[in-house]
């Protein structure tokens, strides 16, 4: 499981939050905090990866990575779990109400803006 740790500790850069902030944390304002990983629960080709970021004031953060082997035999992160939060169903649901308002083809153009915005 040693292996999932140096994938995941990206994923958990770019989701929680920051200290100052309310909002998600971004990897050039991760500052002084700590991953604590807690264990693993491993089923197959599926896992939980049980972490907990301990931030500068000492609050800590308990952070679930649940990961999927794939064919390559890497495992990649598939959803984070934090603060009673699912990132996939926060998503699921922001792209539902997108829909809801707007039409398929406008919602992906306005996606691919988007990447092509933040794309170096």
């Amino acid at each position: 499981m040693h292996v999932i740790i140096a994938t995941l500790i990206g994923a958990l850069l770019l989701t929680l939050p920051a200290p100052s902030q309310a909002g998600p944390a971004h990897v050039d304002r991760w500052d002084g905090e700590t991953l604590l990983v807690a264990g693993d629960t491993v089923n197959g080709d599926r896992a939980v990866v049980h972490t907990k970021v301990l931030l500068r004031n000492g609050t800590q953060v308990p952070v679930d990575l649940a990961v999927v082997r794939c064919a390559d035999a890497r495992w990649r992160v598939w959803d984070v779990r934090a603060m009673g939060s699912s990132l996939v169903s926060s998503y699921r649901a922001q792209f539902a109400r997108m829909l809801q308002a707007t039409p398929y083809d406008q919602m992906l153009d306005k996606l691919r803006a988007k990447v092509d915005s933040l794309e170096p």
